[in-house]
């Protein structure tokens, strides 16, 4: 999302820098609550807007500390290189393409690798 924090990403299904969304069954058309509905209640429970960029990266910290995220969060702290860092970081986002197994096939690898690497 490139930290634009009103982004709607994969077919507006992921929102803000975090792309956040809920869950959606394929198979049966169902739509349930899940981390965009967190980030809504995360902010209205702060009285911020959505889109707030120091809301979304406190929700994101959040996440990763004590939310839906907390294993993550736990793995990302173990991670000793960069290229370690970036197969779980890309997990907190899930891209299309991207797997545990295959972490480097999520849209936008390269991009996110490079990016990454400039800022060593």
């Amino acid at each position: 999302s490139d930290l634009r924090t009103n982004v709607w990403g994969d077919n507006k299904t992921a929102f803000g820098i975090g792309q956040w969304r809920d869950y959606y069954d394929k198979n049966t058309g169902v739509h349930s609550p899940g981390r965009l509905t967190d980030l809504l209640q995360f902010a209205s429970d702060l009285k911020k807007p959505i889109d707030d960029l120091d809301t979304q990266i406190r929700f994101a910290d959040w996440e990763l500390t004590k939310g839906s995220e907390k294993s993550l969060g736990s793995r990302l702290r173990q991670t000793k290189t960069i290229d370690e860092a970036l197969e779980v970081a890309i997990g907190f986002e899930r891209p299309r393409g991207y797997s545990k197994d295959n972490p480097r096939n999520g849209d936008g690898w390269n991009r996110r690798e490079a990016f990454a690497k400039s800022l060593l």
